[in-house]
């Protein structure tokens, strides 16, 4: 896992097969300034994913994939859930 994350640059592998940050990595940390934790909060969420997830669903239809997959619009559904709508919110900051 840790290698997979490497390769996009996030972590970096060392001599002695120990992992640091890079400067990449350092900006998923909600501690510093620029800090994109909210955004990477945010796309990891399941709903987030399953929406993408049925993109040829929209493709093929002209449906929005989004109320395919949770029945109802992406506002509607963090309207309900005041906890992702909170992620959202951190990720839109």
């Amino acid at each position: 896992m840790l290698r997979a994350v490497a390769s996009v640059d996030v972590l970096r592998e060392l001599d002695d097969r120990r992992f640091e940050l890079t400067p990449l990595g350092h900006l998923i940390r909600n501690v510093v300034e620029g800090s994109i934790a909210g955004w990477a909060a945010y796309v990891g969420r399941p709903y987030y994913w399953a929406a993408w997830g049925e993109l040829l669903h929209s493709v093929r239809t002209g449906a929005n994939a989004f109320h395919h997959v949770n029945g109802t619009d992406v506002w509607t559904y963090r309207s309900m859930r005041p906890d992702e709508n909170a992620i959202f919110d951190c990720a839109m900051t």
